[in-house]
């Protein structure tokens, strides 16, 4: 007897184990809208499994054989950040792109799908390919400039995105550093950049939170050396 819920371990099966069942967890890392067209994205898909060592034998047939997929265990105390990985991956990528459509659309771009859809497949590709060496911008190149008048044009519009935009980019710069893409002064004048205020959404009028000292930077990243 499977379930298909990383939220709930095998303990959701219990009852049926003690009554003499085998139980498992088996979980697909694909989205599903309930469209005839889900079931060609099954090929290829990983499918994470929690299962008694006989069951597993039998799903890894199922997995490979018929669905066509990749089988990878999943152990009880990791499924809080196995499912974490992909609500973060696949969820906010959704918010992220409609995001960015919003604010081409803002710029007077009449279809923004059109114009990301190229550069997201081959940002994604870069990404899963090269990982942190896959990025590219302004981040990558160091361009200070570039964050600043970023800042400076989400601050003046008062974009809903903005404080997502910050900390994204916070991120991004964190993790070019330590990839060693970014030296720690480039870096440090970066973070500098995006960390000086979050930006107030137009919901929140008062609700700035101020400046960002040094020494709450140097508390964010603690291996830079904050001029």
């Amino acid at each position: 007897m499977l379930h298909t819920s990383v939220v709930h371990g095998m303990g959701a099966l219990e009852p049926l184990r003690q009554r003499g069942l085998q139980i498992g967890s088996m979980h697909p890392a694909m989205t599903f809208t309930g469209q005839l067209t889900d079931l060609d994205r099954l090929p290829g898909t990983t499918f994470t499994v929690t299962a008694e060592p006989d069951l597993l034998k039998s799903l890894r047939r199922l997995v490979e054989c018929d669905l066509k997929g990749r089988l990878q265990s999943l152990r009880e105390d990791q499924r809080p950040l196995y499912h974490l990985g992909l609500v973060h991956g696949a969820n906010h990528l959704v918010s992220l792109v409609n995001d960015a459509c919003d604010m081409l659309r803002a710029a007077g771009i009449t279809h923004p799908q059109d114009v990301l859809e190229p550069l997201l497949k081959a940002a994604l590709d870069n990404a899963l390919r090269s990982g942190d060496h896959g990025l590219t911008g302004p981040i990558a190149r160091g361009d200070v400039g570039t964050l600043e008048w970023h800042a400076a044009t989400l601050e003046q519009t008062r974009h809903p995105a903005a404080d997502a935009y910050i900390t994204l980019a916070h991120r991004t710069a964190e993790r070019a550093h330590h990839a060693g893409i970014l030296s720690d002064v480039t870096a440090a004048r970066l973070m500098d950049a995006i960390a000086i205020r979050r930006i107030v959404g137009p919901r929140q009028p008062d609700g700035g939170r101020g400046a960002r000292s040094r020494s709450d930077l140097a508390a964010l990243t603690p291996d830079l050396d904050v001029p």
